[in-house]
C-alpha cells in the first residue's frame, strides 16, 4: 500500500530521527482533527517546536506519490485560496493600502480519474499555458477529459487531439452521454476545503503539502502503530 512507501520512505528523513515516535499516530489523528498546534503539544506534552516540526513533516511525507499519468474518464478543474503568509516570517510583496486593493488569490489545478488517482499543482498563474503544462503528461491514450467551460480546455483538447467533454454551466449540464461529469472532482475539492477550515487558514508555500496529505488519509483511513514508524 502506498501508506507502507510513505512512512518506509520516512527512514531516511529528520522524521525518523525524531524521538517520541510512540507519540505520532496520535499526533496524526489530532492533525486530521485540525487541532492547533499548540493545543497539539499541550495534549502530547511536547513543545510547541516540536509540534511545528512533526507537522510539517507529516505533511511534506505523501508529496512524492504525485501520480505521473491518470486513465480513463479524467475530470479537470481549478480552485483557488487566498493567498497567505502565514508561517513566514518575512512578506516578499509590497505592502498594500489600508482599506484598498484585493485579497489575491493562489490559483490550484486538480486532476483525477475514476480509479481514484489524483493529481494537483499550485499554478503561478491560472493561463491556459500553465495548465496545458500540467495536464499533458497526465494524459494517456484513449483517456477522455471531462472539465467545466474554461476555454483553455478547450484549446488544450484540440491541441493534443484528445476526446473532450464540457460542462457548460449555463447551460446547466451536470453530466453528458449518462457517464461524463466533474461531480467527483467537485466533491473533492469540497471535501478538502471543508477541512482546511479546521486550520483557520494555511499558508500558500505549505498548500501542496495540505492536498498531499488530505488525499493520503483519505486513501488509508485505517493504519497501524508499525505503519507509521517502521
Amino acid at each position: 500500500k502506498s501508506c507502507n512507501k510513505t512512512f518506509n520512505a520516512l527512514a531516511d528523513s529528520p522524521l525518523y530521527r525524531m524521538k517520541k515516535a510512540e507519540k505520532w499516530i496520535e499526533y496524526t489523528k489530532l492533525m486530521w482533527e485540525g487541532v492547533s498546534l499548540r493545543k497539539s503539544a499541550k495534549a502530547l506534552d511536547i513543545t510547541l517546536r516540536t509540534s511545528f516540526r512533526w507537522r510539517h513533516m507529516f505533511i511534506k511525507a505523501p508529496a512524492s506519490f504525485n501520480p505521473s499519468v491518470l486513465t480513463g474518464v479524467i475530470e479537470a478543474d481549478e480552485t483557488s485560496l487566498p493567498e497567505s503568509f502565514k508561517g513566514k516570517r518575512a512578506i516578499n510583496r509590497k505592502s498594500r493600502k489600508r482599506g484598498g486593493g484585493k485579497i489575491e488569490k493562489v490559483p490550484i489545478f486538480i486532476a483525477l480519474d475514476r480509479s481514484g488517482a489524483i493529481s494537483h499543482k499550485v499554478l503561478e498563474r491560472n493561463t491556459k499555458e500553465n495548465i496545458q503544462a500540467q495536464l499533458k503528461p497526465l494524459l494517456s491514450s484513449g483517456s477522455v477529459l471531462c472539465t467545466d467551460g474554461n476555454l483553455s480546455y478547450k484549446g488544450i483538447a484540440k491541441e493534443l487531439d484528445i476526446d473532450h467533454k464540457r460542462l457548460i454551466g449555463l447551460d446547466n449540464q451536470r453530466v453528458v452521454e449518462g457517464i461524463y461529469h466533474i461531480q467527483t472532482l467537485n466533491n473533492y475539492m469540497m471535501r478538502w476545503k471543508a477541512w482546511l477550515r479546521r486550520f483557520n487558514g494555511i499558508g500558500t508555500d505549505y498548500i501542496e503539502n495540505y492536498l498531499s496529505w488530505f488525499r493520503f488519509m483519505e486513501d488509508n483511513t485505517e493504519y497501524s502503530d508499525q505503519t507509521w514508524i517502521k
